[in-house]
């Protein structure tokens, strides 16, 4: 549990200008035990109920967490998405507006992809030749 701390400040909304002059983003700073965090928004809106958040949970006292300087109540959110799933999702994402070339690509790059990410093993020279000599990788 030293992860989590109490000791939090919370500073003001800080406008973010270009060389012209004109307020690009509006960034959130706030503090959680000596380390600053910020979170930067392209409305000013956004960045306000940001901010807003971020107090109503140190009136509530809540503990921050000192990696993400964010409450340990707002947990984030994990997609558990299957390789698989993702790799027709991309697939089907790209394919409509990709040339047959290219998508002979998409197919060939998720088929070498795939047993990388499901190998104890990393790819070795041999395997990438064998691959090679079946037509699966081109290397220039």
């Amino acid at each position: 549990m030293q992860d989590i701390t109490y000791d939090v400040r919370i500073y003001g909304i800080e406008k973010r200008k270009n060389a012209a002059g004109k307020v690009i983003t509006y960034r959130v700073l706030w503090r959680v035990a000596g380390t600053l965090f910020r979170e930067t928004y392209k409305k000013k809106a956004q960045a306000d109920s940001f901010r807003s958040e971020l107090v109503a949970a140190v009136n509530k006292a809540q503990a921050f967490s000192r990696q993400t300087g964010q409450p340990v109540t707002w947990k984030q959110t994990i997609n558990h998405m299957s390789w698989y799933e993702f790799a027709c999702n991309y697939a089907d994402m790209k394919w409509k507006d990709a040339s047959a070339k290219h998508r002979a690509d998409i197919a060939r790059v998720l088929m070498l992809a795939t047993p990388v990410l499901f190998s104890s093993k990393r790819w070795t020279a041999p395997a990438i030749l064998e691959a090679r000599s079946l037509g699966y990788v081109k290397l220039s």
